[in-house]
């Protein structure tokens, strides 16, 4: 019987028969110049296996941002009072928790979402005003906001302080760690701009949110954080990775190339170094052996 070769054999062995016929000696990879890559496409190297839904926690993460929000809206447009609504919202989180306990996965995600529900219940049943179940919210976008602000007034953005320290982690003292990125041009520039568009998100919320409140628009203030939750969220993540990717990919192959070229000037050094010592050794050894000669014609 013969063997039945599987597509992707056929395509390797497609792939083997098409390169002696191009001519392997003749092709040439594509280098791509730093501050250039991929500008085709505008995403960079940097964007392979690039998910924004993971990166948001990936379907059962949009979820749990979501539910209770919902929950609590929803419930209080039918009840009109606050207690039950909170008692919902914090029922589904803690479901959420227990979900992913007894899945084993890991539950900081829905921790942190429990842990904002119930200081949104509180806040609502400590006022008895629904409004102020949205009002944690206020405080925790007003906190990052100035957080970005202020990182931006001391020219150290603070998108590329996040991302440079799983990048590069603090050596030689946070002083010269932050020069080494702030210094150059691309990549502050994009960190800058990055920084610019969370601070934007986060105003975004602020702006359309407080006046909902202070109008007394439950259920529209509800309608405005779920529009301005997970989907604006989803879109700041996808444009920051467009911003920054390029960039940083490019920043590491300059590093890589600086790196490549001063190993083998150190190298030269180190040869012209050793050949010099070289030369001043034998001339100790010749000056010696004249004067012993010398020393014995005496």
């Amino acid at each position: 019987m013969t063997p039945t070769r599987s597509s992707a054999s056929l395509d390797a062995a497609d792939d083997t028969v098409d390169g002696p016929r191009i001519g392997q000696a003749d092709r040439h990879e594509p280098v791509d110049e730093p501050g250039t890559a991929d500008a085709s496409n505008g995403t960079g190297a940097a964007d392979a296996g690039f998910s924004v839904k993971e990166t948001i926690g990936g379907p059962l993460g949009i979820v749990e941002s979501v539910t209770p929000t919902l929950v609590f809206m929803v419930a209080y447009m039918i009840v009109r009072s606050v207690a039950i609504p909170v008692i919902a919202a914090s029922v589904v989180s803690l479901g959420f928790c227990v979900y992913r306990l007894t899945r084993r996965q890991k539950v900081r995600s829905a921790l942190m979402g429990l842990l904002l529900a119930a200081v949104c219940a509180l806040a609502a049943l400590m006022t008895g005003d629904a409004r102020n179940y949205y009002a944690p919210g206020f405080v925790v976008n007003s906190f990052w906001l100035a957080v970005l602000l202020l990182s931006l007034a001391l020219r150290t953005p603070g998108l590329g302080l996040i991302i440079q320290v799983f990048n590069q982690p603090l050596e030689g003292g946070f002083s010269a760690w932050r020069r080494r990125w702030t210094q150059d041009p691309a990549l502050y520039r994009a960190y800058r701009d990055a920084t610019w568009l969370w601070a934007g998100l986060f105003a975004i919320r602020l702006v359309v949110e407080i006046p909902l409140w202070a109008l007394h628009l439950s259920t529209a203030l509800g309608v405005a954080r779920l529009l301005t939750g997970v989907p604006l969220f989803a879109l700041v993540v996808w444009l920051t990775w467009l911003i920054v990717a390029p960039t940083v990919t490019a920043a590491k192959k300059r590093q890589k190339n600086e790196s490549a070229h001063k190993d083998p000037q150190a190298k030269d050094t180190q040869t012209a170094t050793a050949g010099t010592a070289g030369d001043i050794d034998m001339s100790a050894n010749n000056s010696n052996t004249g004067n012993a000669d010398q020393g014995a014609q005496e």
